[in-house]
Parts: C-alpha cells; structure tokens; sequence
C-alpha cells in the first residue's frame, strides 16, 4: 500500500494518507478536505518511513 504526506490546504499542516483516500479530515483544523487536490510532499510503501518523513517534516517547520 502506497502512503503519501501531504499537506492540509487550509492550516498547511502535514499529514499522512493511504494514496486511494479521496479525503481525509485534519487534525489540526478539523476540517475535511480533498487530498487529490493537495500538495504531496513525500510517498513511501512503507507506513514507517512515512512516519519518519512525517517527523522531518514537522521538526523542520
């Protein structure tokens, strides 16, 4: 399964999401949004190196 970090078009805060969800809720803004339309920062086949571009993402922020 593909995993994709990406970032929320509203508050800008990454995420991660499997490649065939259509959208996925945000946890920072609590808002709904459509994650084809994104920005994709990342993808990986692996959920832990997802997690850990996820991490880099965050601390580099």
């Amino acid at each position: 399964m593909l995993y994709i970090v990406l970032l929320c078009p509203f508050c800008r805060s990454p995420r991660i999401v499997r490649a065939n969800q259509k959208t996925a809720l945000c946890y920072t803004c609590n808002k709904r949004f459509n994650t084809l339309k994104c920005k994709k920062l990342y993808s990986s086949d692996n959920l832990k190196v997802a997690m850990e571009l996820l991490k880099r993402v965050k601390t580099s922020r």
